[in-house]
């Protein structure tokens, strides 16, 4: 059995902490805003953050991080085998 696939097109996706949107309507909490890079001796500007979907294996494809998103950053294909044939939410690829 195949897991949903969940992705998210960083250039689209600029500001995940200015927006967060998909973090609020997660109901599985799958997503987590970190810094793209880790600096010494100072804190990472907040236009520097990018949006991973990191704990991936708890998304249920209930699609609301799709729906949300204002820029259409986020895409997941939902395999419908493990749905039983059932699309949960909309098509969302």
């Amino acid at each position: 059995m195949t897991k949903d696939q969940l992705t998210i097109d960083q250039n689209l996706c600029k500001s995940p902490l200015e927006c967060g949107l998909c973090l609020q309507v997660c109901p599985q909490a799958v997503f987590k805003a970190a810094p793209a890079r880790v600096y010494k001796f100072r804190e990472t500007p907040e236009e520097e953050y990018v949006l991973k979907p990191y704990y991936w294996m708890a998304c249920v494809g209930c699609g609301k991080c799709v729906e949300v998103c204002p820029k259409k950053a986020i895409t997941l294909k939902v395999n419908l085998s493990s749905r039983g044939g059932v699309v949960v939410g909309q098509n969302l690829s």
